[in-house]
């Protein structure tokens, strides 16, 4: 049987590699637990503390804190969007859960976020011109953050359709995810957030 004898450069090689590769996984996980501090932080202002579920996405609690400049311009509406989106998130965690009548709960997480949409809409009333693009910006970001709860519950709903399926009665509710909207392909300016 042959013996392997690594040269000394091979072996210090390895070991600067197993060094590089201890220090980059350290900071990795330092840096994870800034962000956690962060967030807790976030959860932490006066705008935030009352909330119970927002906890469950991290982008909704930065998306919320880095436009509470919003606030300043109507501070009501504001505190209504982050209850509205506070609810929003309970639904989202029921329905992880599974829950005795999906097709009713996925239509209320669709009229909340069409609320929380249209709230969020009616700050540009009482913004100064200067914030319209920033507000533009943000409510096509709200209602993308909005839609990816909204497609993970219809698709846990058909999914829990499929595991447990009803016999067809009076309060049995069908749900389609293409319904029709206020979007006109022949117009590019299209407003689809009132829908």
């Amino acid at each position: 049987m042959r013996r392997i004898s690594p040269d000394p450069y091979t072996v210090l090689a390895i070991i600067v590699a197993m060094f590089f590769i201890y220090y980059w996984h350290d900071g990795v996980i330092t840096e994870g637990d800034s962000h956690i501090h962060e967030l807790e932080r976030k959860l932490a202002t006066p705008l935030l503390q009352k909330t119970k579920h927002l906890y469950i996405d991290t982008e909704l609690i930065d998306f919320l804190s880095e436009y509470e400049r919003f606030k300043t311009y109507n501070s009501n509406v504001y505190r209504r969007i982050v209850r509205h989106t506070d609810d929003f998130m309970l639904l989202v965690r029921d329905m992880e859960k599974s829950v005795p009548n999906p097709g009713e709960n996925y239509e209320t997480a669709r009229e909340l976020k069409k609320g929380i949409l249209n709230l969020f809409h009616s700050l540009i009333h009482s913004l100064p011109t200067d914030e319209s693009q920033n507000f533009r910006i943000a409510l096509k970001r709200l209602e993308s953050l909005l839609n990816e709860h909204i497609s993970a519950i219809y698709v846990r709903m058909i999914s829990q359709y499929a595991k447990n399926p009803k016999p067809i009665n009076t309060l049995t509710k069908f749900i389609y995810n293409n319904d029709p909207t206020g979007i006109d392909t022949q117009f590019n300016a299209h407003y689809d957030y009132l829908s």
